[in-house]
């Protein structure tokens, strides 16, 4: 569980913050790289949080507690990174 947490917090807070970064003194500027990162980072978490709600449903089916809360643990944090990084935009840009 410990390794899946990892790659998870890597892959939904430390890349994107990485990225924007980079992208940032690009020709996109800040509210462009800003808005670059939203969009792949909403486009990469969403289909994975539809894929981890199948998993739920098919696992509340089967009746494991367990896995369960491990795939609504890793849903939590895909959309809360996806969250926070909108309402970031949206209070500083709009």
């Amino acid at each position: 569980m410990l390794n899946n947490l990892f790659f998870i917090i890597l892959r939904s807070v430390a890349i994107p913050a990485v990225a924007f970064y980079l992208l940032k003194s690009t020709a996109l500027g800040e509210e462009g790289a800003l808005l670059a990162v939203g969009l792949a980072l909403l486009v990469t978490n969403g289909f994975s949080i539809a894929g981890n709600m199948v998993k739920i449903f098919g696992n509340a089916v089967l009746l494991r507690p367990q896995a369960i809360s491990k795939l609504l643990i890793i849903v939590g944090i895909q959309f809360i990174s996806v969250a926070f990084i909108w309402a970031y935009y949206f209070s500083r840009y709009a």
